[in-house]
């Protein structure tokens, strides 16, 4: 299980999220050993869409994350936080 930290009390904090599940999913899709084409197989997200997610330059929408977590096998709690208060948390399998 992952968790990714999102303080939205700062400007921009959607880019700092993007890039860390961006990240997230790049160093998943390593591990599994498969290319852009085979998960864009599987999952039907374009090759070139998976690239700008897993670099962070797009807006990834939540079915999109689902399906990629589904196909990796994985489980992420995304905390937001609000100068240090905690507000709802997200939890993805």
């Amino acid at each position: 299980m992952t968790i990714i930290n999102i303080d939205i009390s700062q400007r921009k904090y959607y880019e700092k999220f993007r890039r860390d599940i961006g990240r997230f999913l790049f160093s998943r899709r390593q591990k599994e050993k498969y290319s852009l084409a085979k998960v864009a197989a599987l999952t039907g997200i374009k090759p070139e869409l998976l690239d700008r997610i897993e670099l962070g330059r797009h807006n990834i929408k939540t079915l999109a994350i689902m399906k990629l977590l589904s196909l990796y096998h994985s489980h992420v709690i995304i905390k937001f936080e609000k100068k240090g208060q905690e507000v709802p948390t997200v939890e993805i399998e």
